[in-house]
């Protein structure tokens, strides 16, 4: 037996020497006996909740769960001082503290002028900046908010607007945020009971009536609104035209042109907006203005467009600009004052103007490189321009000569480059750029909606650059001209050139690293950030990208390399001093980055800083891994410590043009925090460490009031999402019920609220769960009172959305689960209006679809507003052999699988369904794909089938089965080529049905055919005339995807369903 004094010292030890407790639980749980009474003194001393976490967690590891329910005296009281040392402290949020650091290096992106002398500027982190005397001094007003602006209106020197909003943490709808002033500035109130969108224009055209343009959402689904209260009420404009619309311009409430991503266009007419147009497919069509009957547009690739009826139509310009500026520069803004006109972007080397309408051009030099977003021109003579780091330049003589008011940096010391947002390390900017005051910015040189199109509210690259904003960074943007297949797809490198080549004109790999030259040259970086090499093939995309990167360093710095870029558009020569390639996970070694670590400075660590942030790239909460390496692939320094750290022999003085200068800490109650973040940590490693062991989780969910108590609201609540993604991942989906309930109850504020009751609202909504669960019983009686009683805690939660984020209660997946409750509970007429209302919607298209589809099936006249595949019965029972000869087959309807691309002509798929009283029968027939892989390469076939095994890399086939038509929860049934099965219900991999497939093939296809026993999806079997909502598709990983409806994609749209009908 230890010695309690041993122990004791093990406890005390651990805590001195900052090993965060986890030596402790290690040597309990290797004891063969401790004494109760000596652990219990031992925490006493140990001191708090941390301590208390710990136990009930060696107690639980070592099977004694009556030990682990024992109350620990002192451990709530210790906790409850705690948090009232932190509520003392009165700790400035994470998001507003940043803000105000980084206001003065914060984005412009639009300017107003209503004289030569009055003027103001919004911009990120909520900056509104103002001059009277026409910029020689900008004085900052207090917005009082902390997220982008990206417009500004006034009609006087007192009366003015101020929008622009962000998007929410992991559902990632989007929100407004409106600010009025009636005093030039001096006070600024925000309309905080308004409900809307993501504003990225307004206009107002006397103190009541004015315009905007939003990103559309499910409240105002054409992205144009109107008001004539002054801001204080919105109603919506555009009819049933939408589009992910970047700019508009009005000359009356009611008239005016609006613009897009993918080049669409619109012009408004009487409030409706007319059939759109589109301009090019890749270029993103970024700023618009309307004067009298003419416009101006501009783009990407240097694009510029003139119209002479209200934006109606669009066409070049008389004169063309030089080739040159296409494809030197992407243009962000335009002003115009009668025939002259002003254009600025990336990089802003260079404004090109006109003083004659577009018959000829002039390219005008800023004297500075970073890009422009707003341009504003008071007369002829009188300008000005903003754009990144705080910058705003002015002109008095036209545009010949510009000089700089004033900036908070003039160059990025952090580029990161990466194909996938979702890649970006935020902890390592949070730590650089949010703790230690570096500017940094990251480049997309791709993007990945060619065959799916992205959600029209709030973009990746819009949520990108705000989770980069989020944890102190300064910019993103993401390259237009380079696609990539979606998520799931990865083509070769061969592939990938080839699908640049086509974008390009046969000049893919030279035009990228040409355009990652160009971002070095603008942003002058110190050390650049990327991929690591990957010759193994399992990641194409980022191995080309880090050979890029490094074949873009070295150009950059060579004066004969795209020498265009410095004669054309004006940049200069760069050297890099240190490129980083980020390592694969559990990879050490180089400059390790903890993401745990805690800096008194901002009274948090890196992930802390990054966690919500991350929410805005995915849906779910994921922890950062403890350590994140950085590998040095590069290195143009000089000096010898340069593996050091990342910064190491290339000091970057703060204040200086690369870094902002450092405020002295507002953070008080250093120890009180230190505490709560070492809590944290180790209350994760628990949750991790017994994810393997499920009665130790529901010993955990027992004691989820000591696991929390004592932490910050934010981290009680990632705690609590935490244990319910564990219990959600292990099949054990009451536990998750109750984890999330409780977190929304306790922490209705946090974005991970909103959320968990999106979750618990398909839950208690979705017939797959409850099947999964076992609830519904073998007697149909038990099976309705279950579907009854579940269908009303969703009908509860659903009033409790609509009452508290009446946002997400308008979200089609809430409202559509919603609709099949309400069937369940007797009320059909309700679902009937929400369907009625919502295929009316001028919103996404697949919902509509889903609205119309219902009331079609309760009136089927007209055609489908879906796909319609008729399962009909089998004759016989089929023999599973995969060769698919049986006369079932013969007689069955097949459904093609098409690709979105219409690329897949040598490669054809075709599906066929049939059922009878006992089983589901399925079988597919597809013509193998091009540049098949190696085996080895995609997994062999050698050996036993696994039970789930990773088909990721393989050519296969996905079943989805939506039985209730709630577009949320879904059975989701895989075959491969070689007739390797996986499965899962509603994402959970741990559900396991019986069911039989077989499979065959030759050199020039495959085939497999598969029966699943109706026991294992539903209580009760189909009849004739039920219909199911189902999708069919194959995915090749290294050539495409298939479907059989649309949209489709290898991240399941579930909207996108068709309809099955048994026969």
């Amino acid at each position: 037996m230890i010695a309690e004094k041993e122990l004791q010292s093990i406890s005390l030890g651990s805590r001195r020497k900052g090993r965060r407790g986890r030596c402790f639980l290690e040597t309990v749980q290797s004891l063969p006996f401790v004494r109760k009474s000596s652990l219990f003194r031992i925490f006493e001393v140990a001191g708090g909740g941390v301590a208390a976490v710990f136990l009930t967690a060696a107690f639980a590891a070592c099977g004694d769960l009556a030990a682990a329910q024992l109350p620990v005296a002192g451990s709530r009281a210790a906790a409850a001082a705690q948090s009232a040392a932190l509520a003392a402290g009165e700790r400035v949020d994470g998001q507003m503290m940043l803000a105000e650091a980084a206001r003065n290096d914060a984005r412009i992106n639009d300017l107003c002028f209503v004289t030569a002398r009055r003027g103001w500027a919004v911009g990120d982190h909520g900056a509104i900046w103002a001059t009277d005397d026409g910029g020689r001094t900008w004085r900052a007003q207090n917005s009082g908010v902390a997220c982008p602006l990206y417009s500004v209106c006034f009609i006087d020197e007192n009366i003015g607007w101020a929008a622009g909003g962000g998007a929410h943490p992991f559902s990632h709808t989007g929100y407004g945020v409106l600010l009025f002033t009636r005093d030039g500035g001096r006070s600024w109130r925000q309309f905080d009971k308004l409900l809307l969108p993501l504003l990225r224009r307004v206009r107002f055209f006397d103190a009541r009536r004015g315009a905007a343009v939003a990103c559309p959402s499910a409240m105002f689904p054409s992205g144009l609104l109107a008001t004539d209260s002054g801001g204080q009420a919105w109603h919506p404009l555009g009819g049933e035209v939408s589009g992910d619309w970047l700019d508009g311009d009005f000359v009356e409430m009611n008239l005016g042109a609006v613009a897009g991503r993918q080049g669409r266009f619109a012009a408004l007419r009487q409030g409706e907006l007319k059939e759109p147009g589109s301009i090019s497919a890749l270029r993103g069509l970024w700023r618009m203005t309307l004067a009298g009957e003419h416009g101006w547009l501009v783009g990407d690739g240097g694009l510029v467009m003139t119209s002479n009826d209200l934006g109606a139509l669009w066409q070049l310009p008389a004169s063309p600009l030089p080739e040159s500026a296409s494809r030197q520069f992407d243009f962000r803004a335009v002003a115009a004052v009668d025939s002259a006109v002003w254009i600025a972007g990336a990089p802003g080397s260079r404004i090109w103007h006109s003083p004659d309408g577009g018959r000829s051009w002039l390219a005008q030099a800023t004297g500075v490189a970073v890009p422009l977003h707003a341009v504003c021109f008071v007369d002829r003579q009188r300008g000005f321009a903003a754009g990144a780091l705080g910058t705003i330049i002015a002109t008095e003589d036209g545009g010949r000569t510009w000089s700089v008011q004033r900036c908070g940096g003039n160059r990025a010391a952090l580029l990161g480059v990466f194909a996938d947002p979702r890649d970006v390390p935020l902890e390592l900017f949070a730590r650089l750029c949010g703790f230690e005051g570096y500017f940094g910015v990251v480049e997309l040189p791709t993007r990945r909606d060619l065959d799916i199109a992205a959600p029209p509210e709030t973009a990746d690259e819009d949520r990108l650059r705000e989770a980069l904003l989020r944890v102190g960074g300064c910019d993103a943007r993401r390259n237009w001209r380079f696609p990539l297949r979606q998520r799931g797809v990865n083509l070769t490198i061969d592939g990938i050139v080839d699908l640049w080549d086509r974008a390009t004109d046969r000049r893919g790999l030279t035009e990228c690293e040409a355009d990652l030259c160009r971002s070095i040259r603008q942003w002058r970086p110190e050390i650049v950030v990327t991929y690591d090499a990957d010759p193994s093939g399992a990641d194409p995309a980022a191995h080309l990208i880090n050979q890029l990167v490094l074949a873009a360093v070295r150009s950059a710095a060579d004066p004969t390399k795209f020498s265009d870029q410095l004669t054309e558009a004006g940049l200069e020569p760069w050297t890099v001093s240190k490129v980083f390639a980020m390592q694969p996970a559990a990879a050490r070694g180089g400059v390790e980055l903890a993401t745990a670590q805690f800096w008194p400075r901002a009274g948090r660590s890196p992930a802390e800083l990054a966690a919500l942030p991350r929410g805005l790239l995915s849906e779910s909460f994921m922890p950062s891994p403890p350590v994140i390496a950085f590998r040095l692939i590069l290195d143009n320094s000089g000096r010898d410590q340069s593996e050091r750290d990342f910064f190491s022999g290339r000091p970057l003085a703060p204040g200086g043009g690369a870094r902002r200068a450092l405020p002295p800490s507002a953070v008080q109650n250093l120890d009180a925090l230190r505490r709560a973040a070492e809590k944290r940590r180790n209350v994760q490693a628990i949750i991790a460490r017994i994810d393997a062991d499920p009665q130790s989780g529901v010993s955990l969910l027992g004691q989820a009031g000591e696991l929390t108590l004592g932490l910050e609201p934010d981290a009680a609540a990632e705690v609590l999402y935490l244990l319910a993604d564990g219990f959600q991942r292990r099949g054990r989906w009451l536990e998750a019920a109750d984890t999330l309930n409780m977190l929304a109850e306790r922490y209705p504020r946090h974005p991970l609220a909103r959320a968990a009751l999106v979750w618990l609202v398909q839950f208690y909504s979705g017939s797959e769960p409850a099947h999964r669960l076992g609830l519904g019983g073998n007697a149909a009686a038990v099976a309705t009172e279950v579907r009854a009683s579940r269908a009303a805690r969703a009908a509860e939660l659903g009033r409790l959305l609509e009452r508290q984020h009446p946002d997400l209660y308008a979200l089609p997946r809430v409202r559509f689960p919603l609709a099949v409750a309400w069937r369940a509970q007797g009320y059909p007429q309700q679902a009937d209006r929400f369907y009625t209302l919502w295929q009316r919607n001028a919103g996404n298209p697949a919902w509509r679809a889903c609205a119309a589809g219902e009331l079609w099936l309760a009136d089927p006249r007209g055609a489908a507003p879906k796909p319609v595949l008729t399962c009909a019965a089998a004759p016989g029972k089929p023999l599973l052999d995969g060769r698919l000869d049986d006369d079932v087959w013969r007689r069955a309807r097949p459904a093609a699988l098409v690709s979105p691309l219409t690329d897949d002509h040598d490669w054809p798929a075709v599906v066929y369904l049939a059922y009878d009283r006992e089983y589901l029968y399925v079988a597919v027939r597809c013509r193998k794909a091009p540049e098949t892989p190696a085996a080895d390469a995609a997994g062999s076939s050698a050996g036993p089938r696994l039970r789930d095994p990773d088909l990721s890399r393989r050519d296969r086939f996905v079943l989805l089965l939506d039985l209730d038509r709630d577009f949320a929860t879904y059975y989701q049934l895989e075959i491969d080529d070689r007739g390797w099965a996986a499965e899962s219900c509603w994402g959970d991999r741990t559900w396991n049905p019986k069911w039989y497939v077989a499979a065959d093939s030759d050199q020039r296809q495959w085939t497999a055919e598969a029966a699943i026993a109706w026991k294992e999806l539903t209580d009760r079997p189909p009849e004739s005339r039920d219909v199911w909502a189902a999708g069919l598709q194959r995915v090749v990983p290294w050539a495409g995807l298939q479907s059989w409806s649309a949209p489709a994609a290898v991240v399941v749209v579930p909207e996108g369903f068709g309809y099955l009908i048994f026969e």
